[in-house]
């Protein structure tokens, strides 16, 4: 009998780059836009991640014109330390990351019937996020009072069912 292959190592032999099994981050085209198709499907836009407070600094990155942005990556604690492999996949993903915030908000303008000029485009995309950060916060202000208080209440719950019962005292 045949010994079948495991799927994990299907396709792929030792010193053949064409055969490997490929990450997400491959499956990219030059521009760094998902590649349609069945192995690099387009993601979802992230829901609520607008307001998270971490995602405002990189939305500053992401707005900064490139050059500015070559200048402040100068500036940061690490950037000494890295290699230069390191600093070119930085700034590819630094690229991928602008691509698709600009893509993100220039798709809602097209969507909303917003027609922009050329030189429009970096203010309404700032605006965009401006706006959609501050609703998106509003709504994770709203759904963690939400969360507290139901999960009081099932914590209630679950310290009633696993506290031991009181001891019976005997006389």
């Amino acid at each position: 009998m045949k010994e079948k292959t495991p799927p994990e190592r299907e396709g792929f032999r030792e010193g053949n780059p064409d055969k490997e099994k490929k990450g997400f981050r491959e499956f990219r085209d030059k521009d760094g836009r998902d590649k349609e198709g069945r192995e690099g499907r387009m993601r979802p836009e992230p829901f609520l991640i607008a307001g998270d407070p971490r995602f405002q600094k990189m939305l500053l990155l992401a707005t900064t014109a490139p050059d500015q942005l070559e200048e402040k990556m100068k500036n940061w604690p690490g950037q000494a330390e890295m290699t230069e492999e390191r600093k070119v996949q930085m700034k590819k993903e630094m690229d991928s990351w602008r691509n698709r915030i600009f893509r993100t908000a220039l798709k809602n303008a097209e969507e909303s019937g917003v027609s922009l000029r050329e030189e429009q485009k970096p203010l309404y995309v700032k605006r965009y996020w401006e706006q959609r950060s501050k609703v998106e916060s509003g709504i994770r202000e709203e759904v963690q009072a939400r969360l507290k208080t139901a999960m009081d209440k099932e914590n209630a719950a679950l310290k009633k069912e696993f506290s031991p019962a009181p001891a019976a005292t005997s006389r």
